[in-house]
């Protein structure tokens, strides 16, 4: 057998034996590394998330201005309610220097203590209440949500 051959099956079982999948994202760390790029960021201005929303800024995108609006009724309630019972400080990222409307992110540092398993699970009661979609991406020290409304909820679940 020659050295091409010994080798080429060697490598065949090597990989058979370890997969031949690619390495896995660490989810985690990627997120906090996307939160923590975002908030150095010079092109985004960090402001207080639920002062943002309650003064006509807005993070669900809806399909037009003439839409209901969806930040106000359901988003703002579900931020104060986990600020309360975590004391988070949530930030909206947003364009810096215009006078943006839109927040490209909602974010909040994880206080020191705090139980990311409690969170998930009072997040997972808050879901049931919750009109269309709570979405979480969680980091080491920080984590961010998401929302869809319910009818990009419906949309989505009929495609899987």
């Amino acid at each position: 057998m020659s050295t091409h051959s010994s080798l080429l099956i060697m490598v065949s079982v090597c990989t058979l034996v370890t997969g031949c999948s690619k390495p896995k994202l660490d989810v985690v760390k990627y997120t906090e590394t996307r939160i923590q790029e975002m908030m150095k960021s010079e092109k985004l201005a960090q402001v207080d998330a639920i002062e943002f929303l309650e003064e006509g800024g807005f993070y669900v995108e809806t399909r037009g201005f003439d839409d209901p609006p969806f930040d106000k009724p359901h988003v703002i309630p579900l931020l104060k309610t986990l600020s309360e019972e975590f004391e988070f400080q949530w930030v909206a990222l947003t364009g810096k220097g215009d006078k943006s409307y839109k927040a490209y992110d909602i974010v909040t540092e994880i206080p020191i203590g705090t139980s990311k398993k409690k969170v998930q699970l009072r997040l997972e009661e808050l879901q049931k209440e919750f009109p269309g979609d709570i979405l979480q991406s969680w980091g080491e020290n920080w984590f961010s949500l998401s929302f869809n409304d319910v009818e990009t909820s419906k949309l989505l679940a009929e495609e899987d």
